[in-house]
């Protein structure tokens, strides 16, 4: 018999290393996560999304919870088996005014023990926790799989042998990035159009997503697809682009901004629903219907004061309404809310309106290039004390054309909620109510804790990005340690 050659040898060991390989990495017949996970019928609202580090999930199922599954210990077991994981596919569909989720995973392979050995098929779904919140499992070609209902598991278990239903081919995936997310909204916006008298066609919008994460943060890009079939071009037209060259500054500390371009709207039966909120500023809706469409700034920043409450500024900024700009401020101080003020100070630059600090902070000025309200204190409005946007996030450095654009500071934003919350409780017990319900947004800042700061930008209605960045481990502990130490 003849003996094979050192060249054959190895030939013959590669080759088997590469199909062993091959098995760990993609499991017998080469399966995927995303095998297993089938596409809803027409008309049904859900969240897809893949990706090759399934570790950074539960962030994404934290979010989920917040609206559905807020105290539901489920997401807890499946965060510890995440991080045992590598790539990942799962779908959150809502049915019947009811949310569930089917994920599938491939396990780490140094992660023992049943029902997750990524290499075992289990005999019989396994019930991983209890009658109230189930989570059933199975394990199958290499595939772990989860579903919060049993004949949601059974159906993935389906998908998984005839691969028939799946996403593989959907049209709006996005492809270029491991990490990918398709939201659909299963028709209610054309519903919800429809409903407000708007000209809108059946159909479905889709949001397709590829993300990005790292250690010091991270970013998203998406695309809507679906617009243009359930709204009329000429609706979508009305969502334009605006200029943002012009030098919009805001005072220190910033804590949020949003600028957007305020849509023309038809006629002024839009903001109608609005008059209660309106009329304080003495002008009719149809003159606030004329002078808001355009570019729009609104900010958390600067101080304002509330009897004895020291809190952040509210400041909003229409930039180019010119003669009718002014006007309306003018209109403003001669409303009868105006006249209960003693005194108007002017502000430098401004010819129409000025401040008051009585009863709280009030501002509301304007000249040729902008008009400027708000609850801010006048000295945070001195010239030496504001910065360009692209200061607090170079990202925005330059921003020229958008539809929207948007920055948050979470940690001053966390900071400036709880002196709400505390004005709130103190005034409560000065006899003062003051109605204040901070539970979604406190809920949003335990969601999004250990990010230092988000970033959006919308270069139009159908397509943008948002970038975050985090705050770094050693930072984060320190300020964990100081808020303990701070609450004991």
């Amino acid at each position: 018999m003849k003996k094979p050659t050192p060249i054959r040898l190895t030939s013959l060991i590669l080759a088997v290393a590469s199909v062993v390989l091959l098995y760990a990495v993609q499991g017998p017949e080469g399966r995927r996560p995303a095998s297993a996970i089938p596409r809803p019928k027409e008309g049904t609202p859900f969240l897809y999304f893949e990706t090759a580090n399934a570790s950074s999930l539960p962030d994404l199922l934290k979010a989920a919870a917040a609206f559905r599954w807020e105290d539901d210990d489920r997401l807890r077991r499946l965060s510890a088996l995440l991080n045992n994981s590598r790539e990942a596919a799962g779908l959150i569909t809502v049915e019947k005014n009811l949310f569930h989720l089917q994920l599938a995973v491939k396990m780490s392979r140094d992660f023992e023990g049943p029902p997750m050995d990524s290499d075992t098929d289990l005999a019989a779904p396994y019930l991983y926790g209890g009658d109230e919140a189930p989570l059933y499992c199975d394990a199958k070609g290499g595939i772990t799989m989860f579903a919060t209902r049993y004949d949601k598991l059974q159906e993935m278990g389906r998908i998984l042998d005839d691969r028939s239903r799946t996403f593989k081919n959907a049209p709006e995936l996005d492809r270029r990035s491991s990490n990918r997310l398709l939201i659909s909204d299963g028709g209610y916006l054309s519903g919800i159009a429809s409903i407000q008298g708007l000209p809108a066609s059946k159909g479905t919008v889709y949001l397709s997503a590829a993300w990005h994460e790292g250690s010091r943060g991270g970013g998203i890009k998406w695309k809507i697809y679906g617009l243009s079939g359930v709204l009329p071009q000429g609706v979508l037209k009305r969502f334009k682009k605006a200029s943002w060259c012009g030098e919009i500054c805001f005072p220190e500390p910033l804590v949020a901004a949003i600028g957007v371009n305020i849509p023309e709207l038809p006629d002024s039966s839009g903001l109608m629903n609005a008059e209660g909120l309106l009329s304080p500023f003495g002008a009719s809706v149809e003159k606030i219907g004329k002078m808001l469409p355009g570019p729009c700034v609104l900010s958390l920043s600067g101080r304002s004061k509330f009897l004895v409450f020291s809190l952040p500024g509210l400041l909003m900024e229409l930039p180019g309404r010119g003669q009718g700009g002014m006007d309306f401020i003018d209109q403003f101080w001669r409303t009868e809310r105006g006249n209960l003020v003693p005194e108007v100070e002017k502000l430098e630059g401004f010819p129409s309106g000025g401040t008051s600090l009585i009863p709280f902070s009030i501002l509301a000025a304007a000249n040729p290039q902008t008009v400027r309200l708000g609850l801010i204190d006048r000295d945070a409005l001195k010239s030496d004390n504001h910065h360009h946007i692209g200061y607090y996030a170079p990202s925005l450095s330059g921003l020229k054309e958008a539809f929207l654009w948007g920055y948050v500071d979470l940690e001053k934003f966390d900071t400036a909620l709880k002196a709400l919350l505390r004005t709130g409780r103190v005034a409560g017990k000065m006899g003062m109510d003051i109605k204040m319900s901070a539970t979604s947004l406190l809920m949003i800042t335990d969601l999004l804790e250990g990010v230092k700061s988000i970033v959006m930008l919308m270069t139009g209605p159908g397509e943008g990005m948002l970038e975050w960045t985090r705050i770094p481990r050693h930072d984060h502990t320190q300020a964990q340690d100081h808020e303990s130490a701070g609450g004991n």
